[in-house]
């Protein structure tokens, strides 16, 4: 144990010794390089943020203050400030969401309830460009990054946004926004040391071509040390390692065109510890240790043409291509997506817009030792189209919103998602918003070709119990109404207020099959068909309120309530209720402090409070964060920060099929320096 023990520190030294030689290298070398022309980034104030436009409910840019929806943004100051060194990381700060670390290198992120590895009913968008997986309608977090400081803003929907965006947003959209590349002239670069984040580094430079045209490269990597294993406290053998680069380009053309050129390739690699069925003597299920490896990369171009002031276009088009050699989740996918959307203002007050979509994703799903498929290959073409009517009934005071997406999938065929919206400003400082939607998440490969056999007995003959899927799963959809209020006078306070209500049904549970022997020797297979078998009804509120005591001072809080019920046709002794229901929290509070103290130095702290789970038998736990940060000059500031600090290690999620061994977060400090050049 002592030799073991020893290993894993001189492990975490040697990967903290090249961190350390990474921060010098900044620290000494990259100064020297050009001037600074970068401009320093400044918070925000609550009228600023009220005041700031978002595209993700609408398409187009609206100020937050006008949202019929819960909208909420994480801001760059936010992110900066946060220390967060991922994109998950960042969202523990939104309200109404669900952000769970599963080990080192998976996440369990969603909106509204439905909790898991793969989530399944939160749409995820970079830049406009979908980031949810058709292989298991879900999100690839340890694949998901960009280069943290070029992030402008995410901007969080909690509730469906499925009659603009499709299938699939049915309890939220998350839309990370990078910035333009001529907001990003110049060079950064940045360097992370630190026990668990045992290296981080980033470069990045933008640059002008000609008169109209900017562009901006960077490369990043980093590598993650191990968590802890629930059961014995040692290295979970979890790490995770990443290498991505990327570019984008904007060109202005002239008035009425704009062009953007976008990209990015990665490879990672991270190791898993899974338990493995056994069907050969108790215990039946082993935890066995492997290594995942993934890479891609995507391209995406972007054209908006403005007509006049009344009318514009944008016509997107990106292609997407994913690799993993995983135990969990092997496959090899190709997406294709093409976009166009029109606005039309038809009057003062009336706003039309329409769009339409094709995609086309071609792929193999790789059998492994924890799942495997009945139909490897498989290729899927979606056809959509939608129509959104804004019209002012009274100026400054009343808005309605109508439309709807229609889709056409090769799994369920044809789907309509309609919505219907009103926004009432009896005052300036006062708004109310209220919303009816319906939105639907249509299957994936993996719920109708999926079979995964875990053995349960070997007496007095192998018993083993098969999940598979159907072909003949149907789409789930949710009725969702929706309310809520914005306070936001002059001044240093605001408050904005959500409720809901969500009627669920066609939700995707299991039927008993019929027995079967199979195999040489014979095993008793006991299956379980996938079908659409649960039904049920969530409802809850999500509080934030900020307050600005002094200038130099800012506080936020949130507050958010989930409470979800479900019923199954197979009776209360289906576990897939279970699962879908006993994983989320049932109450979440979050506080944030950031202060900006004297000699450019500044001090933040957030703490967050989740209540315990069930399922997994996770305690509620509290953990808090802290950031102090120091601009040296112009062009160098330093960053300590905690994670953590008053818990040595706490559990967040367990798995719900039990496949990933459950871990424990640890305490965590490191160090960031960032170089602008």
């Amino acid at each position: 144990m002592m030799s073991r023990g020893n290993s894993i520190w001189k492990k975490r030294w040697r990967r903290l010794f090249r961190g350390a030689w990474l921060m010098v290298v900044l620290l000494f070398a990259v100064p020297g390089v050009g001037g600074a022309n970068a401009k320093d980034i400044t918070g925000f104030s609550l009228e600023d943020l009220m005041a700031m436009e978002v595209t993700t409910l609408s398409r187009t840019a609206k100020p937050i203050s006008s949202m019929t929806a819960a909208a909420f943004v994480v801001t760059q100051e936010d992110i900066r400030r946060s220390g967060a060194t991922s994109i998950p990381q960042a969202l523990r700060m939104v309200p109404g969401l669900q952000v769970a670390r599963i080990d080192a290198n998976k996440w369990a992120v969603t909106a509204r309830g439905f909790n898991g590895w793969y989530s399944n009913k939160l749409l995820v968008l970079l830049d406009g460009r979908s980031v949810y997986a058709t292989l298991f309608s879900g999100v690839y977090w340890d694949a998901l990054d960009t280069h943290l400081a070029d992030v402008e803003r995410i901007e969080v929907i909690r509730g469906p946004g499925a009659s603009l965006w499709g299938a699939n947003a049915v309890n939220g959209i998350i839309n990370v926004v990078t910035k333009s590349a001529a907001q990003t002239t110049g060079g950064m670069a940045t360097g992370i040391v630190g026990t668990e984040e045992t290296w981080n580094g980033a470069l990045r430079y933008g640059f002008r071509i000609g008169d109209r045209a900017y562009a901006r490269m960077y490369a990043k990597g980093f590598d993650k040390d191990s968590s802890l294993a629930r059961s014995s406290g040692e290295s979970a053998y979890d790490d995770w390692s990443k290498d991505q680069a990327g570019f984008r380009l904007d060109w202005e053309r002239d008035r009425q065109n704009d062009f953007t050129l976008q990209g990015d390739i990665y490879q990672g690699r991270a190791h898993d510890h899974f338990f493995i069925n056994n069907n050969s003597e108790p215990p039946f299920v082993v935890p066995e240790r492997y290594r995942s490896e993934f890479s891609g990369g995507n391209v995406l171009g972007r054209w908006q043409h403005c007509f006049s002031e009344a009318s514009d276009m944008i016509l997107q088009t990106y292609l997407d291509i994913t690799r993993r050699d995983s135990e969990a989740l092997g496959e090899e996918r190709d997406l294709f997506d093409m976009d166009f959307q029109h606005r039309w203002l038809l009057s003062s007050g009336h706003e039309l817009l329409w769009g339409a979509g094709y995609r086309y994703a071609n792929g193999k799903a790789i059998d492994g030792a924890v799942l495997q498929f009945r139909t490897e290959e498989r290729s899927d073409h979606l056809f959509s189209c939608f129509l959104q009517d804004e019209i002012c009934l009274v100026p400054q005071r009343l808005t309605v919103l109508i439309g709807s997406k229609f889709e056409h999938n090769d799994y369920t065929g044809f789907e309509y998602q309609p919505n219907a919206r009103l926004l009432w400003t009896p005052h300036r400082d006062n708004s109310f918003w209220a919303s009816v939607s319906r939105a639907v998440r249509t299957p994936s490969q993996v719920e109708t070709s999926l079979v995964l056999r875990e053995t349960v007995s070997n007496d007095p003959f192998p018993v083993a119990l098969e999940i598979r899927g159907s072909d003949s799963v149907d789409a789930e959809d949710v009725i969702a109404w929706e309310a809520g209020y914005r306070y936001h006078p002059p001044g240093g306070v605001s408050l904005d207020l959500a409720l809901f209500y969500n009627r669920y049904d066609n939700i995707s549970g299991g039927v008993e099959g019929t027995p079967e022997m199979s195999g040489d020797p014979p095993v008793l297979i006991l299956p379980v068909l996938i079908r659409n078998t649960i039904s049920g009804e969530s409802y809850g509120l999500e509080i934030v309120g900020d307050w600005s005591p002094r200038d130099w001072w800012r506080i936020t809080g949130t507050y958010t309530l989930l409470k979800l019920s479900l019923k199954t046709e197979m009776g209360d002794d289906d576990m897939s209720v279970s699962i879908l229901k006993d994983t989320n929290p049932e109450h979440q509070v979050s506080v944030r402090s950031r202060m900006d103290l004297p000699r450019d130095t500044a001090f933040d702290v957030q703490a967050r409070y989740v209540s315990g789970v069930s399922f997994g038998d996770i305690p509620a736990y509290v953990a808090v964060d802290a950031r102090f940060g120091w601009k040296i000059n112009e062009r160098l500031e330093l960053s300590l920060l905690g994670e953590n600090l008053f818990d040595p290690a706490h559990a967040e999620f367990v798995n719900p099929l039990e496949e990933v061994v459950p871990t424990e977060v640890e305490r965590a400090v490191y160090a960031k320096l960032t170089c602008r050049f």
